[in-house]
Formats: C-alpha cells, structure tokens, sequence
C-alpha cells in the first residue's frame, strides 16, 4: 500500500481515530479516496472491497438529518 500521498501519515491516522473509537486487532481504517475522485453526495453508494477474506462492505451516502442519532448537537449556553 503508498501512504506516500496521505495528508497524515499512518500513525496520526491511527492517534486520532483512537480518541473515538476503541480499536481493536483487525480493524480496519479506510483512509481515503484515488485522486480524480469527487466528493461524495447523496444517494452515492461507496463499495470497500477486501477479497476474498473479508468482503464487501456498502455504505448508502444520504444527507445530513438534524437530531437524528450520531447528528452533531450542540448544547444550550
């Protein structure tokens, strides 16, 4: 795998992703897109492939729903 063209190297990936997630042996960190490639919008679906071990994994892209779980919310001052 290049990691030569990330913004963050591998480690910082890893430091920051561990501040929210707990990260267990095999997780895996999908780290970004091919250059040329577009920002994503709705109705996009994004397609991780690891064959043939693990998979496929499909992620269905919507819009943002505010107060919907794992929404962003701010608290009253």
């Amino acid at each position: 795998m290049d990691t030569s063209q990330l913004i963050y190297n591998c480690r910082r990936l890893i430091e920051f992703a561990s501040e929210f997630y707990t990260l267990y042996p095999g997780d895996l960190l999908y780290t970004g897109t091919p250059d040329g490639v577009g920002p994503v919008k709705p109705g996009d679906v994004i397609v991780c492939r690891s064959a043939p071990v693990l998979g496929e994994l499909k992620i269905n892209v919507r819009a943002h729903e505010k107060g919907r779980a794992g929404a962003e919310q701010r608290v009253p001052a």
